[in-house]
């Protein structure tokens, strides 16, 4: 260890001047090299831990339950202290890999067993109390890319294809009834706040504490080509069936204005004498000749042709 190389070092330096003969002048060196074998052993029992990290304290290979913040601290001066990234890692899900920590997005399986691609960004950082577990465990030249590599990384990828097995698009799809407009009010878009809720959740179980997940958020997902085409056909049928419906009620409408007129001329004739005059009178109707809108006797209007 350095620390003790040097101690030695100016030991063995402060020794040797102190045991000099006197006539070689050496000694007052020795109290010069003694002070800095003193600060140097004070100065190596301080340490500084920079903002937004995580202190491992090491001690000959043994990784200490303790862990420093960020700031100034006292520890033994054979102990060594590793800075842990405790910032917030950004790893984005979407589109083709064209940078550090950007990846393509994540290939699931919805609930009907269709494939899609989900694009997904995860913020999150090493859990603070478990910086000195990630050293040990995922010891390297950068642990926290380690522990992305091992865990986080691989977790996300089994947890987005869990929670997209649960959207299932065609289980919306049911019968509609015509009379009853609020029946075809269908929604097919995933909820993807509902879905990011349950992949953050989902992610702080499988992390086991490691992690700190700070949000997930699953920013887009298609629907598959196939599921797509079960959906438009689909929406074509009940477009069709409001279509349908549309003209039985006009036929029914229809059938009842006929039944109404009828009523009215078996009561009172003259409203088909009526409706004839206006039909003459505003030049809509082409009457045969000697035409009279006053059948059964009594006055009668007549109407040559063409006029």
């Amino acid at each position: 260890m350095l620390w003790l190389i040097v101690l030695v070092i100016l030991f063995v330096i402060t020794l040797f001047l102190t045991l000099a003969p006197k006539d070689e002048g050496l000694r007052p060196w020795a109290v010069v090299f003694f002070g800095l074998m003193i600060g140097w052993t004070i100065g190596m029992c301080f340490t500084t831990v920079p903002a937004k990290d995580d202190g491992v304290i090491s001690s000959f290979g043994q990784v200490s339950d303790r862990t420093l913040g960020s700031g100034i601290h006292v520890k033994a001066p054979w102990s060594k202290v590793i800075d842990i990234d405790g910032t917030i890692q950004t790893d984005r899900y979407h589109g083709k890999k064209d940078g550090d920590n950007h990846s393509s997005c994540i290939e699931v399986q919805i609930g009907d067993g269709s494939t899609t691609c989900m694009s997904v960004t995860n913020r999150w950082r090493v859990d603070p109390g478990h910086s000195n577990e990630v050293y040990k465990n995922y010891r390297s030249n950068n642990p926290t890319d380690h522990l992305r590599d091992a865990v986080v990384s691989t977790q996300l990828l089994a947890a987005a294809q869990d929670v997209a097995g649960t959207y299932n698009p065609v289980n919306t799809l049911r019968i509609v009834d015509p009379n009853d407009p609020t029946s075809a009010n269908i929604n097919f878009k995933p909820d993807l706040k509902a879905m990011s809720d349950a992949l953050t959740e989902d992610m702080q179980q499988r992390t086991k504490g490691l992690v700190d997940i700070v949000d997930i958020t699953i920013s887009f997902l298609p629907t598959p080509p196939s599921t797509q085409d079960r959906i438009n056909a689909f929406i074509r049928e009940v477009a069709n069936t409001r279509v349908k419906a549309q003209e039985k009620l006009s036929k029914e409408e229809e059938a009842k204005g006929n039944e109404a007129l009828s009523a009215s001329l078996k009561n009172d004739p003259n409203v088909l004498i009526s409706k004839c005059l206006d039909m003459v009178a505003e030049g809509k109707a082409n009457l045969p000749a000697n035409f009279q809108c006053f059948p059964g006797g009594g006055a009668t209007a007549v109407f040559p042709v063409g006029k």
